[in-house]
């Protein structure tokens, strides 16, 4: 499913451990999130992965790049620090109320997110038939 960075946060708010991994990247968390029905997921301290359906109060979260420590699993991806959390969801709709805890809607889109990856082959399509036409032409 669908998943974006939202921030980077020096709590986990009601996010809950999941337990660590010595291979944890942050798709094997969405993977143990996403079996638990939870949308907004973190990862910590490069192994540990956090579920959950809220993000964490806005007045933590501190400079992306703080949240620096390599993946255990998956170098190139950061899982954290040792005092941060790197805070991702599947929803596409974070709404945040005025008391900075969040409301997290199922997105309506995967339809139309799917229809956007077939319109370039739609494009491709076109190309290759305005092309055959013209040497069609050319051809009589």
């Amino acid at each position: 499913s669908a998943s974006s960075f939202v921030g980077c946060y020096s709590e986990p708010g009601e996010l809950v451990l999941a337990g660590s991994y010595q291979f944890q990247s942050i798709g094997y968390c969405q993977q143990t999130c996403d079996k638990r029905n939870q949308t907004v997921y973190a990862l910590h301290d490069g192994n540990k992965c956090y579920c959950g359906d809220a993000l964490p109060s806005s007045e933590s979260e501190v400079p992306a790049a703080r949240c620096n420590t390599p993946c255990a699993g998956f170098p190139s991806d950061t899982c954290g620090g040792s005092d941060t959390w790197s805070v991702s969801s599947d929803s596409i709709n974070v709404k945040r109320d005025d008391a900075g805890s969040v409301i997290v809607t199922a997105p309506d889109t995967p339809d139309s997110a799917a229809n956007i990856q077939v319109n370039p082959t739609l494009v491709e399509t076109g190309i290759a038939l305005a092309s055959s036409v013209v040497s069609d032409a050319g051809g009589s």
